[in-house]
């Protein structure tokens, strides 16, 4: 009887330990690792993305070869089924988007103001590429003007 008892306790505390361990959590896991990022023929930067606070959040640290540097925090909510990311970065920038998995892809979205109040609407895209690289695509549309591609990026593992 004893023996049950710690076999339950260890399961217990097995399933208290991983609260995030649902596929959900996992479906951006292929962006995680060391990379180098290279853009128009360039490596322009260097981009660690890791799972921390349990394997509940993805943190991104991203650093270009200019000393341009940011992080996100990325993670799924279960109470809205909706992956959420806030990009902070040494400009003073910040970029907060919402989404998820659309067909192959992780697509998130979000909106910011410009300094004359005009709405700049912003698209992300990951998509894992055969040979376990990630291509990257961020583009933006401010007012209802055409969409403009301000980064596109391949994620080449160090």
């Amino acid at each position: 009887m004893r023996t049950f008892w710690l076999v339950i306790s260890m399961i217990s505390m097995q399933l208290q330990a991983s609260p995030c361990s649902s596929q959900e959590y996992k479906s951006f896991d292929f962006w995680l690792g060391d990379w180098k990022v290279k853009s128009n023929e360039k490596y322009v930067a260097t981009s660690k993305i890791s799972k921390i606070l349990d394997g509940c959040v993805i943190l991104e640290e991203y650093q270009t070869t200019s000393g341009f540097a940011g992080k996100s925090l990325n993670t799924y909510s279960t109470e809205s089924g909706i992956w959420h990311q806030t990009w902070m970065d040494n400009k003073g920038g910040m970029l907060i988007l919402k989404g998820g998995i659309e067909g192959h892809k992780m697509i998130l979205r979000g909106v910011t103001l410009e300094k004359d109040g005009t709405e700049k609407k912003h698209e992300i895209t990951w998509q894992k590429q055969q040979g376990g690289t990630v291509h990257q695509v961020w583009r933006a549309r401010a007012g209802n003007n055409d969409w403009v591609i301000l980064f596109s990026g391949l994620y080449l593992r160090n």
